[in-house]
């Protein structure tokens, strides 16, 4: 819902008498919309005044979060009658990059009077906007080499794979590597920077550089520095730097050898949750290693669980010994790439410190904040209930697929409690709340519920709110910063009321003459709770100047007369149908059918005297009375007079129940 601030002008400054006053209705309850989803920006205005407001254009203006790239802002209402409001909705799809956040800016309207003076009024409106997209997050995960160490005169490749741990496509990605010289690698007939053209959400790509080992290399570990340049695909900008270290064999070397190898760590750390970061250190020289001093370097977002310093002795030539590390993201860690390094001093036997020998390898760190012990989500993915609609009085079942959008933490304790304006929609056989044991990291959840609508409903959209209070899968019902697990979700269900047409008998005589014009008439009712929209009512079958009857909207409880004038050019018995066609409020087309024959006969035949022909055999020949008139003038003027008398009734009646009809229609 929209809340609305409407601002009364003091009397002394409503000087102009002839400004229609607009102002918007709503409740104080906020729409709430999602980032990067489409929807509907509902608003009611309503004339205040007793002068109408003519050629209204309402535009919405400011700082708000809908695309206007996609979007049309703008609507036109041709008139804002008297005392009167007028409903407008604004098809509109929130920027994915919308701030969560609420929202305000206005809500423009320009418009005259019925003197053409010109008026424009601002007024404020509010939307929530909830946004749980993250940007395009790059990290480089790791470095490839041969065999992680090079060798003077050696040529290869430096390998980044890069990573984006985010919800966003990045784009047009600038990466730079610098660092290289004389002492270490260079660059071997390629470029220091490279570009990407796209890498998808939760997806990677490698970036290669052909380096040489320089002919006069020192041994050791060298740091480069990688920028990465990108844009998400909304055109924000994003920067960010890395450091990647290479090991460098030398012609100085001892004739120890140490690698670092299988670094584990877990796909998605969350914070608040201790893990392990662990590597093996594989002695891969001819020399017994006296002592290897491993270390772990982490970001000030992380904290250490256990000593990070782990000392190994005398590693023989080909052994391995397996180093573990217990590291934490603090509670309010964001969602993010991190980047941490295993750093080892070894020393072989015999040797000094002096001579000691240092590696060092990268950890990529990817934090997911939104999940875990910080607060496992659930949300309403999906619901059905049967259709387009659901008809008031009926019950319907309604199925609700509940996700819990965590990748690491479960819930549990689920209590869902279902509510609607006006309690609208109630359980049938139930409370509106239920109870759901378990949903476990990424899993769905299914439930049905019958719930029936109340008899009265409106024919409208109507929200049906869907509360969902829990615990995560350790039994906290808070997270870090005391804030309850609680979801709320607003579902819209459209109702709609029976409409229900009846009709009274059908009126067609029972013969008719070639040529001379009858009348098909039939009473017709609304008999449902709910206004018949554009009404209408066709003859099918005998020729008519007046085929169709537009009746529009037609209320509840009201009658209706059809009656059209027909001919026939043939004899015989024909087919011939009325078809009523209507729309509920929500514009499904509904169709009744009468059908009828009617039967056409030949006219009746005078002689040159005006007598009756009835073909009668001349052995048998009618004979004339001796004085007074001729017996057939005597049947024709009957049968005429009956005829006038029969039209003259009809048409009376027909003009007397359609000025009733409009006299009902001017009550109204």
């Amino acid at each position: 819902m929209i809340l609305i601030v409407n601002m009364m002008l003091p009397v002394s400054m409503a000087l102009d008498m002839n400004q229609p006053y607009i102002v918007l209705e709503g409740t104080e309850e906020i729409q709430v919309m999602r980032a990067g989803e489409e929807g509907t920006f509902k608003l009611t205005l309503k004339n205040e005044t007793y002068n109408t407001a003519l050629y209204m254009d309402v535009e919405l203006s400011g700082e708000h979060p809908f695309r206007t790239d996609l979007n049309n802002l703008t609507q036109y209402v041709p008139s804002v009658e008297v005392k009167k409001s007028v409903k407008l909705e604004f098809d509109v799809e929130v920027s994915p990059t919308a701030q969560s956040k609420l929202y305000e800016f206005d809500l423009v309207l320009n418009y005259v009077n019925a003197f053409g003076t010109v008026y424009k009024q601002t007024r404020k409106v509010y939307v929530k906007i909830e946004n749980n997209t993250v940007g395009p997050i790059l990290g480089a995960y790791t470095t490839v080499g041969p065999e992680y160490v090079f060798k003077p005169g050696n040529s290869d490749a430096i390998g980044i794979k890069l990573v984006n741990s985010g919800t966003m496509v990045a784009k047009d990605i600038i990466l730079k590597i610098s660092g290289f010289g004389v002492n270490n690698l260079m660059l071997d007939k390629d470029v220091d920077t490279k570009k990407v053209v796209m890498i998808g959400k939760e997806s990677s790509e490698f970036v290669y550089f052909n380096v040489v080992c320089a002919p006069k290399a020192k041994t050791g570990i060298y740091p480069y520095k990688v920028e990465a340049k990108y844009i998400d695909e909304f055109g924000g900008t994003y920067e960010k730097e890395f450091e990647i270290y290479m090991s460098v064999e030398g012609n100085d070397t001892s004739g120890a050898e140490l690698a670092i190898k299988n670094i584990k760590v877990p796909e998605v750390i969350v914070p608040n949750e201790p893990f392990e970061v662990s590597c093996e250190l594989v002695n891969e020289g001819d020399i017994l290693l006296e002592k290897a001093e491993a270390s772990i370097e982490y970001p000030s977002e992380f904290t250490s669980k256990s000593t990070s310093k782990k000392v190994v002795k005398n590693l023989k030539p080909g052994a391995t010994s397996i180093v573990t590390f217990n590291l934490m993201a603090k509670s309010d860690t964001k969602s993010d790439s991190y980047s941490g390094y295993i750093s080892v001093k070894y020393i072989a036997d015999g040797d000094t410190e002096d001579n000691a020998q240092t590696i060092q390898d990268y950890v990529g760190l990817i934090v997911d904040g939104s999940s875990g012990t910080s607060k496992p989500k659930l949300i309403i993915e999906n619901y059905e209930y049967g259709g387009e609609h659901v008809l008031a009085g009926e019950p319907y079942n309604l199925k609700l697929f509940i996700k819990n959008t965590s990748t690491a933490s479960d819930t549990k304790n689920i209590k869902v409690t279902l509510s609607s304006e006006e309690n609208v929609f109630t359980p049938v056989d139930s409370s509106s709340s239920f109870f759901i044991p378990k949903i476990a990291a990424g899993e769905i959840y299914e439930h049905n519920i019958q719930l029936k609508t109340k008899i009265d409903a409106s024919v409208k959209i109507y929200p049906l709110t869907i509360k969902m209070v829990y615990e995560d899968g350790k039994g906290n019902a808070y997270d870090a910063q005391e804030k309850p697990f609680e979801e709320s979700e607003a579902l819209s269900v459209a109702v709609a009321q029976p409409v229900r047409l009846e009709t009274a008998e059908l009126i067609v005589p029972f013969e008719n003459y070639v040529g001379q014009p009858f009348y098909i008439e039939q009473e017709f009712y609304n008999m449902g709770k709910a206004t018949m929209y554009n009404t209408m009512v066709k003859l099918e079958g005998p020729e008519s100047s007046s085929s169709s009857y537009f009746v529009g909207n037609f209320e509840a409880g009201r009658s209706e007369y059809y009656s059209a004038e027909a001919f026939a050019n043939e004899e015989g018995t024909f087919e011939g149908k009325l078809v009523y066609t209507f729309e509920d409020a929500l514009g499904n087309v509904s169709t009744h059918e009468e059908p009828f024959n009617y039967t056409v006969v030949a006219a009746p035949a005078f002689d040159e005297f005006g007598n009756m022909d009835f073909n009668m055999n001349e052995e048998f020949p009618m004979e004339e009375p001796q004085s007074g008139l001729p017996v057939t003038k005597i049947v024709i003027g009957v049968v005429a007079l009956v005829v006038v008398v029969g039209v003259f009734i009809i048409r009376k009646r027909r003009k007397k129940r359609k000025l009733k009809m409009e006299l009902e229609a001017l009550d109204e």
